[in-house]
């Protein structure tokens, strides 16, 4: 027994000194600044909260690592997300446009570290309001010390201007708690039933997804993301400050690539008293992580954030001859892939016989994902005697292996994809039997494009004598989701009518780009555009006629899920021969007019020529079988993804 006493007390002592050498390496680091911190340190020790003094030695010891931006031009635009809000249909790349060209491209924000910039009032009302709501909350005792310091104590979210928004986010959000712990039916120890009640209390507006920017912003900060507009990372954001604010802890998840787009993918997770559950928007709501949501989108690995690095991949990292890639040198995270995945892949073990060149066991070979024409490390990991291993990761996606050398990410084998089941590589290597390949598109179609495509199956056009169309003539009904830019329809009636409409079906917000109607010579019919007359207040009457314009990137969305119709009024019955639509989406359909450009990757990429599409699709003779492809527009845009060409079909990867 006394063996064992002495054992645990040179434990607590080496703990308790590697704690206090990092403390003052920090302290150091402070500079000018260390008097301010050393303040902080000195008042929780004169008060006796241990627990305080812990906590603000932890936010000190981690602080070299954290920073955050700041800069004239950086505020002004931030303008941005609100005017989101107060106009959610304006053309928002217009808008960044705008800002830009009024604030500037933002090249004057620098980068401030914490560690010589925090003041000590911030610090110690941070660290106050932290533990007030740890210790008052009835959820607070669902938790231990280093879930608190890891999710609920930090003072920033991310890399936003340091403000201090703790005190102000609690005052306004726990008296709206005051039911719930209250609540003799809902269990008041679980924070995750205290952030569900919170969220539905708080009356979140619609959120306002938009990638467009006007200058690269880091995170926005409490006052601009309380806008719920922007990136899935700008709203998650706003839900931390809230829930940390009033003693939940929630942790921010992301993924570098996901559901086979070029960006990723940013959620929270609140950490329950019995399991976690991930926070959504649309509507807001929490899931349960059982392998339904997250899990089915496409991705390679998923990582959650902290606010203390993970020191174990730190030294692992370190271990390496080259240089270390952005973002590996001081993880500041941790795997999570197996909570977030379907197709799970304990170990892969990659044949280093498949390399293009013999590695040293010191050199760090990275698991690459695909962004555009590029390559994104997601893992880190060095070579054995005969495989390099990679651990934790989806099966399906399309991937490569690299190193990074003098600040060049280069890449060492051919792209791969590892089947689940069979923990077997395919890899994607031309061959010598080429194909015609005609392609629609240019990115992948999931998610929000997928949704617009499907929306239109079971959409009719219709045709009457009457406004209102009380007797209604079904013209043409749409069968199956479309799968290019412009679908042609065939009207078997030879009835004239004076009005017709489109009315999608139901839950669909009848959303169209655009409808086109041809007389019997294939004229296009003009008129005057119609809406139903008991449209609600907030109707977008102005997006009606984007139905009509020809342009197949402006669209309509009906305010009502269901029975809402957009039309229009010939002004004397004509008869409708043929029709062209075309689904809502984001112009990643082939273009009439446009250059394209195919490329097929043989270690590096490699053109097969150039060609102006005539119509809505571009054929292109001989490529490759088995090869990973990628098509550019040369006129306009920049979203373009890799695929695969598979018995006549563009197989998005």
């Amino acid at each position: 027994m006394r063996t064992r006493i002495i054992s645990l007390l040179i434990a607590m002592s080496a703990i308790l000194s590697c704690r206090n050498v990092r403390l003052e390496k920090a302290l150091k680091l402070a500079g000018c600044n260390r008097p301010a911190l050393e303040n902080v340190l000195d008042r929780y020790r004169r008060e006796g909260d241990t627990q305080k003094r812990r906590a603000a030695e932890y936010l000190i010891v981690n602080m070299p690592f954290h920073f955050g931006y700041e800069g004239e031009a950086l505020e002004e635009s931030k303008v941005f997300f609100r005017l989101i809000r107060e106009n959610p249909q304006q053309d928002f790349d217009s808008l960044a446009l705008v800002i830009r060209e009024k604030t500037g491209p933002g090249s004057d924000r620098i980068r401030v570290r914490d560690i010589e910039k925090i003041n000590a009032d911030l610090l110690s009302e941070n660290i106050d309001w932290a533990f007030l709501a740890w210790r008052t909350q009835p959820w607070g005792k669902s938790y231990d010390f280093d879930t608190f310091c890891e999710y609920v104590l930090p003072y920033r979210i991310g890399t936003e201007a340091l403000s201090p928004w703790r005190k102000r986010f609690y005052e306004t959000f726990n008296p709206l708690l005051d039911d719930f712990r209250h609540c003799d039916t809902l269990d008041i120890t679980d924070p995750a039933a205290a952030l569900a009640f919170l969220i539905e209390k708080m009356n979140l507006p619609e959120p306002v997804f938009t990638s467009a920017t006007p200058v690269p912003f880091p995170n926005i900060g409490p006052e601009w993301s309380s806008y719920m507009t922007g990136t899935c990372r700008d709203m998650t954001d706003y839900i931390m400050y809230v829930a940390r604010a009033v003693g939940i802890p929630v942790a921010r998840n992301f993924t570098v690539r996901c559901d086979r787009l070029n960006g990723g993918h940013d959620w929270g997770t609140v950490l329950g008293r019995e399991k976690e559950y991930s926070i959504f928007f649309y509507p807001p709501s929490l899931v349960p992580l059982d392998r339904e949501l997250m899990t089915s989108s496409f991705k390679t690995k998923a990582f959650r954030e902290r606010f203390s690095p993970d020191l174990k991949a730190y030294r692992y990292a370190k271990k390496n001859r080259d240089d270390t890639y952005p973002g590996f040198a001081v993880p500041m995270y941790t795997d999570v892939t197996e909570k977030f995945t379907q197709a799970f892949v304990d170990v892969l073990s990659f044949p280093l016989d498949s390399l293009y060149e013999r590695v040293s066991a010191r050199v760090a070979l990275y698991l690459c994902s695909s962004s555009r024409m590029d390559w994104i490390p997601e893992q880190l990991s060095y070579p054995g005697r005969r495989t390099v291993d990679f651990h934790s990761l989806q099966a399906g996606e399309v991937l490569r292996i690299g190193r990074y050398r003098m600040g060049v990410l280069e890449m060492l084998s051919d792209p791969f994809t590892v089947d689940a089941e069979m923990n077997r590589l395919h890899f994607f290597r031309p061959e010598p039997h080429t194909a015609r390949a005609v392609l629609y598109s240019k990115f992948t179609v999931n998610g929000e494009e997928l949704l617009f495509r499907n929306n239109m199956t079971g959409g009719v056009v219709e045709g009457s004598a009457s406004p209102d169309f009380s007797h209604a003539d079904t013209l043409y009904v749409i069968s199956e989701a479309p799968h290019r830019k412009f679908s042609y329809g065939r009207i078997a009636s030879r009835k004239p009518h004076r009005y017709v409409r489109y009315r999608g079906r139901p839950g669909s917000h009848s959303e169209i780009a655009d409808l086109t109607l041809f007389d019997s010579d294939g004229a296009p019919l003009s008129g005057k555009i119609i809406l139903p007359a008991d449209s609600l207040a907030g109707e977008r009457k102005n997006q009606a006629a984007y139905v009509f314009d020809g342009l197949t990137t402006t669209s309509y969305h009906c305010e009502m899920p269901s029975g809402g119709w957009v039309g229009m009024d010939f002004g004397s019955p004509k008869t409708v021969a043929t029709l062209r639509y075309t689904p809502r989406n984001r112009d990643n359909f082939v273009t009439p007019g446009d250059t394209y450009e195919l490329y097929y990757m043989d270690r590096r990429w490699k053109s097969l020529g150039t060609l102006v599409a005539e119509s809505d699709s571009v054929v292109f003779e001989g490529v490759p079988g088995n090869a990973i492809l990628l098509l550019a527009d040369k006129t306009a845009g920049q979203q373009e993804r890799i695929f695969t060409y598979e018995k006549g079909v563009q197989v998005m990867r």
